[in-house]
């Protein structure tokens, strides 16, 4: 089952770094959440600029100087937030690509098969916020957060990883043993959480 539409999902620069034989199955921006530091930080800055610039009404240079401050995080602020617009994974048939890089482009690729114990962590806020990390081991441990969508992505991965386990279960269950669904029926056996 397919859980995300096939076909280009991203702009047409993610393009550029595809091989020719390669099919793009999915292009994402990491969850807008990875914004909240900066932005956070921003309002905070011109919150205490504003404060300062009412208590220390006579003194300029202590006013110059939150200002300068408080215009540097906003700054800061747009980076952040321009770099997270430049900032793609892209999951093709072949590889797992990390395309980032504000003003020099950095592109990460690391083939399916070579990807091994594949994790999904979510924390309250990333539960709360809808977004996850994942951790991947390809010749060395590879964490990529703020992942939106998480769990779908991550069934996406594994269905390209091991598409022929899904096949084979697909065959199992055309009614060969007694019906549709094998000899259970279409329900198949039951399960309890402690068989897990």
């Amino acid at each position: 089952m397919r859980l995300i539409a096939p076909g280009p999902a991203g702009p047409a620069d993610v393009n550029r770094y595809l091989l020719l034989h390669e099919r793009q199955v999915v292009a994402v921006r990491q969850h807008p959440a990875r914004l909240l530091p900066a932005l956070t930080v921003a309002v905070g800055g011109l919150l205490a600029a504003e404060a300062v610039n009412g208590i220390a009404g006579g003194v300029k240079w202590a006013r110059f100087v939150v200002w300068v401050l408080a215009g540097f995080v906003v700054v800061r602020a747009i980076v952040e937030a321009l770099a997270w617009y430049v900032r793609y994974l892209v999951v093709t048939d072949k590889r797992l690509i990390l395309i980032s890089g504000l003003l020099s482009r950095k592109a990460t690729g690391f083939p399916l098969q070579a990807l091994q114990n594949l994790g999904l962590t979510r924390s309250a806020g990333g539960r709360l916020l809808g977004y996850g990390t994942f951790s991947v081991e390809a010749g060395g441990l590879v964490l990529i957060d703020f992942i939106p969508f998480p769990e779908q992505l991550y069934l996406e991965v594994y269905q390209l990883l091991y598409p022929r386990e899904e096949e084979e279960e697909d065959e199992d269950d055309s009614g060969e043993d007694g019906g549709p669904g094998g000899p259970h029926g279409p329900a198949g056996p039951d399960l309890d959480f402690d068989d897990l």
